[in-house]
């Protein structure tokens, strides 16, 4: 099965200013915004997301937030509501990061919910997963690995899971000055893909998109996209510039032959 590329950026609160956002959103436009081979998706702050969504609803760039709550509406003081994301054209929901779970104390059961939640209401959600540190035993790397597919996935509607976006974040490998090793990521993925296969059967499996986050940089993002199981990458820092960003999807257009 042939599934469509995705380059996204999450800009977590390094953006705190809507003219900031607006202002890279506008640059997206205009670098990105007729891109027709590769989906592009760009996640701003909450308070800056409804200002985004003005500049790129004409385009073909897709938009969301970082977090929501556990249900659609109620008394969850603080939190982003996925009605206000749907309200707003918006089509992706971060989830699980490794700063969600470890800072704010997010637990698997927590995240579990929030994904069937997005699921329900016709949106992607991109679940966040990965190891604790590096693991060169691949059988204790996919212990792991499905026993945080297994939590974050238990409520979830199977027969939505071509909305489903996988973002593998080695946790040791974010915020650091290089990307995991690309024939580590492709094994990791690889071991997702299997997973997920003899969790949900191979038609769901296959529809699922696995992308890589954690330092990618357009140094080494060819080599990161260039396998199969790789279905596109999820940018940090390195894209702060969105002229750097457009390179990194152009890396990805060439690993991928488009």
């Amino acid at each position: 099965m042939t599934r469509r590329p995705k380059v996204g950026i999450s800009m977590k609160s390094y953006q705190t200013l809507p003219r900031e956002a607006v202002s890279y959103a506008e640059s997206f436009e205009k670098l990105l915004g007729d891109e027709k081979e590769i989906d592009i998706f760009f996640l701003p702050t909450a308070v800056s997301l409804y200002p985004a969504a003005k500049v790129l609803k004409d385009t073909s760039i897709l938009y969301g937030i970082q977090n929501i709550g556990p249900e659609a509406n109620g008394a969850f003081t603080g939190e982003n509501s996925v009605e206000s994301v749907k309200a707003l054209n918006g089509s992706l929901v971060e989830l699980g990061h490794y700063e969600r779970r470890t800072i704010f104390r997010e637990s698997t059961d927590m995240i579990a919910k929030k994904v069937a939640l997005v699921l329900e209401q016709g949106l992607s959600p991109i679940l966040c997963i990965g190891e604790e540190e590096k693991l060169s035993d691949k059988k204790q790397l996919k212990k792991v690995l499905k026993s945080d597919l297994e939590s974050c996935l238990k409520y979830s509607d199977e027969s939505k899971f071509s909305n489903l976006m996988i973002a593998y974040e080695p946790f040791w490998a974010i915020g650091k000055s290089d990307a995991a090793d690309p024939e580590y990521v492709h094994e990791s993925h690889r071991l997702i893909r299997e997973l997920l296969e003899e969790l949900f059967g191979s038609s769901k499996a296959e529809k699922v998109h696995i992308i890589y986050g954690g330092s990618v940089s357009k140094d080494i993002a060819y080599d990161l996209a260039n396998n199969e199981d790789v279905d596109g990458l999820f940018v940090g820092r390195f894209g702060h510039d969105p002229k750097n960003f457009k390179m990194i999807v152009n890396e990805v257009k060439r690993a991928k032959k488009l």
